[in-house]
């Protein structure tokens, strides 16, 4: 069977072609040092990548929801601490305020420090966030937490006891605030407002410290304050609670990242020595086929002749 010369040189062609390609695809992969390129370099190992693209993006967002959260819940407790710190203070002065040895100007000035208190406590209730939005009001960030109402003379709570949740890990949602209007203005005990008239009490010179009324009134507040205390207290232990909980999610989230690109570099990464190998293997194979191919073409019959 005979071979004509231009079956011949399309079949050089095409061998110098492919040598080509697959030298231009090796040198590709050393310099972007990367074995997988293109899905149709390894399928398989293709889609494991993309799965675990996007598993390590969702861990990303993930963390960076911890973080958010944790930093929020470090802020609510330092200020939760601040007011139970004040309520400790409210507390002793309530039981200095109760000895009936107390002379009137005494009480006045006790009523001074116990406002001071009150307003510190009112103040630490409407602690802003850092982008301004109000981290005891519930679902209302906008809306400041506690207002006093001129008309009424009363503290008004205006935030809600419901509680935002985020996304920290694959199904796990974690409370992202504190709620204190049901410390505060539960209804059987308005720590503000009872404070407050307790207050307008002790500066009035008409007032009978040493009666019933007054040593009553002196001790439903040292309970409001004592149940308060305890309320808040439990809240405080309750964000420590969360903050572990975010802890040990943020570490098994670093854990399974690590591990994913591990994972990625053995399905990705190029065996530079198997590589070289392949490089000079097909610089050799290219090389050849150059030199037979200028040799064929300058065979012709009158080299018989």
């Amino acid at each position: 069977m005979r071979i004509s010369s231009l079956h011949t040189s399309s079949a050089m062609l095409r061998s110098i072609n492919n040598n080509s390609i697959a030298l231009n695809k090796t040198m590709e992969q050393m310099s972007q040092k990367k074995r997988v390129l293109v899905p149709s370099d390894d399928p398989i190992a293709s889609t494991r990548l993309v799965q675990l693209s996007r598993e390590q993006a969702a861990i990303g967002q993930y963390k960076s929801n911890i973080t958010a959260v944790s930093g929020s819940l470090a802020q609510q407790e330092t200020h939760m601490d601040a007011i139970n710190k004040q309520l400790l203070s409210l507390r002793d002065k309530l039981l200095t305020a109760s000895n009936a040895t107390n002379t009137a100007k005494d009480m006045d000035g006790y009523a001074s420090e116990m406002q001071a208190m009150l307003d510190s406590v009112v103040a630490e209730l409407n602690t802003k966030s850092e982008d301004g939005r109000y981290i005891f009001s519930g679902t209302k960030t906008g809306v400041q937490t506690v207002v006093f109402d001129e008309a009424s003379g009363k503290y008004v709570f205006q935030g809600n006891n419901s509680q935002r949740e985020t996304t920290v890990a694959n199904g796990i949602d974690i409370k992202e605030n504190t709620t204190v209007g049901d410390v505060f203005f539960d209804g059987s005990h308005d720590l503000l407002n009872d404070l407050n008239s307790l207050v307008g009490k002790l500066k009035d010179p008409n007032t009978d410290f040493s009666s019933e009324e007054f040593s009553d009134a002196m001790k439903n507040m040292i309970d409001t304050v004592d149940d308060a205390y305890d309320a808040v207290s439990s809240k405080v232990t309750e964000l420590g609670g969360r903050q572990n909980t975010l802890s040990m999610l943020g570490d098994a989230h670093t854990d399974v990242a690590t591990s994913n690109e591990l994972v990625q570099k053995d399905l990705s990464e190029l065996d530079y020595a198997e590589a070289s190998i392949k490089l000079k293997g097909y610089m050799v194979a290219m090389e050849a086929t150059q030199a037979t191919y200028v040799q064929i073409t300058r065979l012709s019959l009158f080299d018989a002749i």
